[in-house]
C-alpha cells in the first residue's frame, strides 16, 4: 500500500470523526498507521477520535505517541492534558508543556491548577491561578479554584 492510501485512510477517519462515527473512524486510522507508522498526525487524529469517544486511556496513549514521533502541536499538548486529567493522572498533567498560544495556554493552566488541587498541592494551584490572573484572566472558575486553594490553607 502507498503513502497516498495512508493519507486517504486518515482523511476518511477525520470525516467519520466529524460525523461522530468514532468506531468506524478508528478502523480507518488504524489502516493509516499500519501503512505509515512514523506519521505523527495519524496518532494525533486517532487520539482526538478516542478523546471525543471518551476513551481517555487510549487517547492518552495516542497523544503521547504523536509527540514521540515529532508532532508538537499546541492542541496535542492540550488534548493530552485533558485525557490525563480525565484518567486522574494529575501529577502528569502538571508536567505538560505550556504552549505560547494564549487560549490553549489558558486551558492547560486551568487543568494544571485543578490537578494541583486534586493532588493537594495548593501552593502550585495558587501559582497557576496567579499566572492566569497575570495573563489578564478572571472567571468564576478561576475564583472558585483560588477559594478552594485558600480554604485548604485554613483547614491546615
Amino acid at each position: 500500500m502507498s503513502e497516498n492510501e495512508a493519507f486517504y485512510f486518515n482523511k476518511k477517519g477525520n470525516d467519520l470523526t466529524e460525523e461522530g462515527q468514532y468506531e468506524k473512524a478508528i478502523v480507518y486510522y488504524m489502516h493509516a498507521i499500519r501503512i505509515l507508522p512514523e506519521e505523527p498526525i495519524f496518532y494525533h487524529n486517532m487520539g482526538v477520535c478516542l478523546l471525543l469517544n471518551k476513551d481517555f486511556v487510549n487517547a492518552t496513549k495516542y497523544f503521547k505517541l504523536s509527540l514521540e514521533k515529532g508532532l508538537f502541536l499546541d492542541e496535542t499538548y492540550l488534548y493530552l492534558a485533558e485525557s490525563l486529567y480525565e484518567t486522574n493522572n494529575y501529577a502528569e498533567v502538571i508536567t505538560i508543556k505550556e504552549p505560547e498560544a494564549e487560549q490553549i495556554r489558558y486551558n492547560i493552566l486551568l487543568l494544571k491548577s485543578k490537578s494541583a488541587l486534586k493532588s493537594n498541592n495548593k501552593k502550585l494551584a495558587k501559582k497557576y491561578i496567579d499566572s492566569l490572573k497575570i495573563m489578564g484572566y478572571d472567571s468564576q472558575e478561576i475564583s472558585l479554584i483560588e477559594q478552594m486553594a485558600f480554604y485548604k490553607d485554613d483547614l491546615e
